[in-house]
């Protein structure tokens, strides 16, 4: 499997080789770890209110682990615009780097995914103590786990030899990952679904205001996208 383009597209890449789409990236990189860190901040002000100190629950560790992964994920993409991250392929200056730093983003990625949904199954296992949907839960972690870990173990081992994803003279078997992402992409949606539509029944059942039930609802949708 090559990872490089045919003749016709090099043609293509070299006449609009000065191309680039780094400042974007880079915006989009700082802007997301922004938002990431008021939002962060809001929730750590949030729990220092309800108790008068600073007093984190599992959900909240879990949520501090998946922001790492995020910061690592704007890290890598933002250094690897340095090396030709956001350039066409005939641009880039060390495909080495470029390719490496990919790798790490993807597996980050996944992981980043995997313990937001562990933050939100915690809060569940906390706010609602109904052992029918603590049941639920359990079989959910055990699906984001295989999930996750699948996912960034075929990230990090997509081609039989490591190095081959920049190491692009060697001859080695690579899987699909485009059809991988694929099949990954519709198992995260599928259980943003699952999670939202398990908490739902549950909020709508609580006594009080259809407003208030709809405030309780809106951030767990949120999370769960």
């Amino acid at each position: 499997m090559g990872f490089g383009p045919s003749g016709q597209e090099q043609e293509w890449q070299y006449e609009h080789r000065d191309e680039t789409q780094a400042s974007g990236l880079i915006a989009a990189c700082v802007s997301t770890a922004v938002v990431s860190v008021v939002i962060l901040a809001l929730r750590l002000l949030s729990r220092r209110l309800q108790h008068g100190r600073l007093h984190l629950e599992t959900s909240d560790w879990l949520l501090l682990v998946a922001w790492v992964f995020l910061v690592a994920i704007d890290a890598a993409w933002a250094i690897g615009t340095k090396y030709g991250i956001g350039r066409h392929m005939v641009a880039v200056n060390d495909i080495h780097k470029v390719q490496i730093l990919a790798v790490v983003s993807e597996a980050t990625y996944i992981l980043a995914l995997a313990f937001v949904k562990f933050s939100i199954l915690a809060l569940y296992f906390k706010t609602f103590p109904v052992r029918k949907l603590q049941y639920c839960v359990w079989v959910f972690v055990v699906l984001v786990v295989g999930w996750g870990m699948s996912g960034a173990v075929v990230a990090v081992f997509q081609c039989t030899s490591i190095d081959y994803v920049w190491r692009l003279e060697a001859q080695e078997f690579c899987i699909d990952f485009g059809l991988l992402n694929l099949i990954s992409g519709i198992i995260n949606s599928m259980t943003d679904i699952f999670i939202v539509a398990v908490a739902i029944p549950l909020v709508w059942n609580l006594q009080i205001t259809k407003q208030k039930k709809w405030l309780v609802l809106i951030p767990f949708i949120a999370g769960g996208r």
